[in-house]
């Protein structure tokens, strides 16, 4: 009893501060694990920008693996999508409102069946429409929805909140799962035997543990020491797989590298066939020796590297075998095999800290791997857009450019609030790759898209367009760089570090003997940072500069005294 009241407090304590959508995912996560049994995956296919996007949010946090396919995609592509994904069995929501041209979702249908016949809608599509359930208009186009054998449907109220159109989609949906189960007539369910007060107990443990592994689930990224606290009173009741896996997930985005990588070495010994933990293991070492770097030195960090080289040959054996055995077993193949490799190997990043050994078993780790997991693994991710980006950098890292753009566009495709850190990613390997143009363009790419902290990637595009340009100057390239320092300043808007810019273009008029364009840059220059000519970074590193301000100080003197 002690242990269930210690799980609840937790619980409610956890709950307390939930918002309203967290809330609601614990609450139905319970009512329709049935429908999550019945249906893994769940489409949507919303009209509202804002329902889809908490929708699918939710849905996920209930236990449902959601898949969302956009209603402004040609009507075309979207038949396609969703002829697909009916024929993989999923669960299907859709909300589809009148088009221009009048396109209704019963020309969805229609398109779908003329697509497939064979598409079964019955107990697969539910229409969801914003509107009263008793509208003469609804009526009409219920008959019609009853000749494609759909007979469920979906309501949320105009103007509601949000969290209120979101619980009414919930509800049905457990409703639905009702209607579901009365398929089954009594008579063929047997009557269950007595439960005896042990049975009882246990359940009563099971149904505690659980609870605290949804309530921990829940919390990973909103309240991490909160998921870490439910995580350990679920362990301690029953040290499990994937409770250890996840604590460790939660501990290593935490950067607490040494606790992750004992929760994930705990998990190898309790499921040996796994190489994920392997593969993790290794990246909390391929992170430790990235600090040891810094603060014990090289040796120290090579102890690590090496244990992570170890981890990793552990996870690759494991892959190598079960990959052997799907050759006699199709239906144990293995989806993105190496998936959490090549997300280890993201971190394993040790470029210019001069470990050049390491480095070079890296590069031939990376190129092995990238080798094995060619297609058919990269296909198997899906739409985990994180194991795309992790794929992409590797790519990009290996200088397989062109390959990464495209799996970088993919994923902005697929999501466009990924534009920031996958542009950026990329960005970030092609600079230190020493490829600043490509670098450059995509900064200047980047901008084009809504995204947060666009100073930061102005500074990006300062710092590796000026290392461009310089190179171009030294190669003699005088265009290209006049190019470069017009594209910058184009783009950097009121960045810190435009005077820098300015003073390295106006070092290259005066190169072409265009002093007078290299005064009116100086000129700017000062004017936006009045303190430059007095700077140690000015006078160490502009000397031509320096020469040419004192002689336009001196003509400005002479001018003022005639």
């Amino acid at each position: 009893m002690t242990s269930q009241k210690n799980a609840d407090t937790i619980t409610a304590k956890a709950s307390e501060h939930l918002p309203a959508k967290q809330k609601l995912a614990i609450e139905f996560k319970g009512k329709l694990k049935n429908l999550v049994k019945e249906y893994q995956y769940v489409t949507t296919c919303i009209d509202d920008e804002e329902l889809a996007y908490n929708l699918g949010e939710v849905l996920g946090k209930v236990g449902f693996i959601n898949n969302t396919h956009s209603t402004s995609d040609s009507f075309e592509k979207l038949t396609q999508q969703l002829v697909y994904d009916l024929k993989k069995g999923h669960l299907m929501l859709v909300h589809y409102q009148t088009k221009m041209g009048g396109k209704t979702i019963i020309d969805l249908l229609r398109a779908i069946k003329r697509k497939d016949p064979h598409t079964p809608f019955k107990n697969s599509v539910i229409p969801v429409f914003k509107a009263k359930p008793d509208s003469d208009k609804l009526q009409k186009l219920f008959l019609l929805l009853g000749g494609f054998d759909i007979n469920f449907a979906i309501f949320v109220t105009p103007g509601a909140t949000i969290e209120a159109n979101l619980e009414a989609v919930l509800r049905d949906l457990d409703y639905f799962q009702g209607l579901l189960k009365k398929n089954f007539t009594l008579d063929d369910i047997e009557a269950p035997p007595p439960v005896s007060q042990s049975i009882r107990e246990g359940a009563g443990k099971v149904d505690e543990y659980k609870s605290l592994l949804d309530q921990a689930a829940m919390l990973m990224d909103d309240d991490p020491k909160q998921a870490i606290e439910l995580f350990t009173e679920a362990i301690k009741l029953k040290p499990d797989f994937g409770a250890l896996i996840k604590r460790g997930d939660v501990y290593y985005n935490g950067r607490e590298f040494l606790n992750a990588l004992s929760d994930y070495r705990e998990a190898s010994g309790l499921k040996k066939s796994a190489a994920d933990p392997y593969a993790k293991m290794s990246a909390c070492c391929f992170a430790l020796a990235r600090e040891a770097v810094k603060t014990k030195g090289p040796e120290d960090a090579k102890k690590w590297l090496d244990r992570g080289f170890d981890a990793l040959d552990d996870a690759e054996a494991i892959i190598e075998e079960l990959e052997d055995e799907a050759v006699l077993h199709p239906e144990k193949a293995l989806e993105n095999p190496y998936g959490h490799i090549i997300s280890a190997l993201t971190v394993a990043d040790i470029r210019g800290l001069g470990l050049q050994d390491e480095e070079d078993r890296i590069d031939e780790i990376m190129t092995r791997t990238l080798a094995k997991s060619k297609e058919s693994s990269f296909a198997a991710i899906g739409d985990d857009i994180d194991s795309k980006i992790d794929y992409a950098i590797l790519l990009a890292r290996s200088k397989y450019y062109h390959e990464a753009e495209n799996v970088f566009r993919e994923v902005i495709t697929q999501d466009k609030d990924t534009a920031g850190p996958a542009f950026n990613n990329f960005a970030i390997e092609l600079r230190k790759n020493g490829e600043y143009g490509k670098a450059v363009d995509i900064y200047i790419e980047l901008l084009e898209h809504d995204v947060p902290d666009k100073n930061i990637i102005r500074q990006n595009l300062i710092t590796g367009g000026l290392h461009y340009a310089k190179k171009l100057r030294g190669d003699f390239e005088n265009k290209e760089a006049e190019s470069v320092y017009k594209k910058i300043l184009k783009n950097s808007g009121a960045s810190d570090g435009r005077e820098w810019v300015l003073c390295d273009f106006a070092m290259l008029n005066f190169e072409t003997q265009n002093k007078a364009a290299a005064a009116s840059r100086l000129m700017e220059a000062v004017y936006i940072n009045p303190k430059l000519l007095r700077s140690e970074r000015f006078n160490k590193n502009y000397l031509d500069l320096v020469r040419l301000s004192r002689e336009m100080v001196s003509k400005f003197t002479d001018s003022g005294a005639s």
